[in-house]
């Protein structure tokens, strides 16, 4: 299933969230041809509020970048992390646009 939708942000910032029904953990890669994955680290923030899971993104220029969500069910994976689903994120100013690839 694919799904395209844009955000409006506050340069070159965005949020994604997930509700969640149970109790996960997440992991996030955010990925670009023109920076290196260290200099990306900072880019994201992933956090849980209540029943939110929510991943803070803020690129550092205009471009295109790959984000790669990772999951785990403790009571399931272990300490595994199985791949969720990834978005192409195309900033320019001032919107950034998503394409959703679902692949669990």
């Amino acid at each position: 299933m694919k799904m395209v939708m844009t955000i409006h942000l506050t340069p070159f910032s965005l949020q994604i969230r997930f509700k969640l029904q149970r109790q996960l953990l997440f992991s996030g890669k955010l990925k670009s041809n023109s920076y290196s994955e260290a200099d990306l680290q900072s880019c994201i923030l992933y956090r849980t509020v209540g029943e939110t899971a929510i991943f803070s993104i803020s690129v550092p220029a205009p471009g295109e970048y790959g984000l790669e969500v990772f999951v785990n069910d403790p009571t399931k994976d272990g300490k595994m992390l199985r791949h969720m689903c990834q978005y192409l994120l195309i900033c320019s100013e001032p919107q950034v646009s998503l394409l959703y690839n679902e692949q669990l």
